[in-house]
């Protein structure tokens, strides 16, 4: 099997707040070239963190592109 792709992070903060998210793209595919099942093209994540004293606040969220079954 072979996969190539890419991957971008950003990270930005702010007084007591931090932002965070990602984003992949990934091509995988058998030697035969036949796409791999199970494994979206896109992939992508975000998260939002609160941190001030002793609070400690977050919220994230992840996100996937169609993947195809291949139930043969």
């Amino acid at each position: 099997a072979d996969s190539r792709g890419m991957e971008l992070d950003f990270r930005q903060r702010w007084r007591w707040f931090t932002f965070e998210s990602s984003y992949l793209f990934v091509e995988s595919r058998f030697g035969s070239g036949e796409r791999i099942p199970h494994i979206p093209k896109h992939q992508g994540s975000g998260q939002f963190t609160f941190a001030k004293g002793g609070t400690l606040l977050a919220a994230g969220m992840r996100s996937f592109g169609l993947a195809f079954e291949d139930d043969r």
